[in-house]
C-alpha cells in the first residue's frame, strides 16, 4: 500500500519530495479515507433499500425483501427472469456503484503505475459491485432494521439505523457487533460472490460498470438520452451466480429507480 500511494504523491504533488510510510501522514490520512469510502457504500445501500421499502404500500417490506432475495434475484437485472447474463446489472447494483464509488473517483488523478485510467472503466472492481446490498436486504427481511423507524429518524434531517445489541459470548458484554458489515462476519459470502463474477470474462465485468457510467452521464445532463456513452450452502449458492419466478418486482423496481 505505501508503494502504490508512493506513486500517487508523486502524480499529485510533483515538486514535493516525500517518502510514504507506513507510519507516516499520508499513510493514515489515506486509511481513514478507506475507512469513509467504505462505510459509506454500507450506509447509502441501506437508504436505497429502506427507501424502495418505503415505495411498497400494498406488500409487507419483509415479503419483499425475502423475494429480493430468494435465488439472489437482487442482482438480476430483471428479478422476474434471471439470468448468468444479466447477473450484476439489477438497478440496485447499478444505482449502489453509481452512488458510491463513481461519484467517488469522478475527478481521479491519472497515476499511469496504477493503470487509474483503466481502473475507472471497471477492471478489478469485483469487490464493489457485491459489497453490501445483501446485507442491507436481510436487515429489513429479518426485522433487524425497521423502515418506518428509520423514515421518522429521518425526519430530524439525519439518516439513522440503530442496530440492536446482543451479548457478546467473548466479552460478556452487549454488542451490536454481530450485525456489523465487517470482514469478520462477511468474508466468506463476499469471497463466494467474487468467485462467482471471477467466471465471467473481463468485457463482461467492465460492463457492469459502464452501465452505471452512462446513468451517471444521464443525471449529470438532466435527459434520458444515451448518445456520448445453511452458510455453506449459502455460499455454494452465490459461487454458481454466473454459472447458471418471482412476483413481478421488476416494474416495481423500474418505477423506482426510472
Amino acid at each position: 500500500m505505501a508503494d502504490a500511494l508512493q506513486e500517487i504523491f508523486d502524480v499529485v504533488y510533483p515538486d514535493v519530495k516525500y517518502k510514504v510510510n507506513s507510519n507516516g501522514a499520508v499513510f493514515t490520512v489515506t486509511q481513514q479515507c478507506l475507512s469513509e469510502w467504505r462505510s459509506n457504500i454500507s450506509s447509502t445501500v441501506l437508504a436505497i433499500i429502506v427507501d424502495f421499502c418505503s415505495c411498497i404500500k400494498d406488500a409487507p417490506n419483509a415479503l419483499v425483501t425475502k423475494q429480493l432475495l430468494k435465488d439472489f434475484s437482487f442482482i438480476s437485472e430483471d428479478p422476474d427472469n434471471i439470468s448468468r447474463e444479466t447477473a450484476y446489472l439489477s438497478a440496485f447494483v447499478l444505482q449502489m456503484i453509481t452512488s458510491t464509488h463513481l461519484s467517488a473517483i469522478v475527478d481521479h488523478a491519472s497515476v499511469p503505475a496504477l493503470n487509474t485510467d483503466e481502473l475507472t472503466l471497471g477492471k478489478g472492481m469485483d469487490g464493489v459491485i457485491v459489497l453490501c446490498l445483501e446485507h442491507a436486504l436481510k436487515f429489513v427481511k429479518d426485522s433487524i432494521i425497521n423502515v418506518d423507524e428509520v423514515l421518522t429518524s429521518m425526519a430530524t434531517g439525519k439518516f439513522s439505523v440503530k442496530l440492536p445489541v446482543k451479548c457478546n459470548k467473548v466479552t460478556d458484554k452487549m454488542s451490536s457487533g454481530c450485525y456489523k458489515f465487517s470482514f469478520a462476519n462477511w468474508h466468506n459470502k463476499m469471497e463466494a460472490y467474487i468467485k462467482s463474477i471471477s467466471n465471467r470474462n473481463e468485457d463482461s465485468k467492465l460492463i457492469i460498470i459502464s452501465c452505471p457510467q452512462r446513468y451517471m452521464k444521464k443525471s449529470a445532463r438532466g435527459d434520458a438520452s444515451d448518445e456520448g456513452i445453511e452458510e455453506t450452502q449459502s455460499v455454494n449458492k452465490r459461487a454458481l451466480i454466473c454459472k447458471v419466478s418471482l412476483s413481478p418486482l421488476s416494474v416495481i423496481i423500474a418505477d423506482f429507480f426510472f
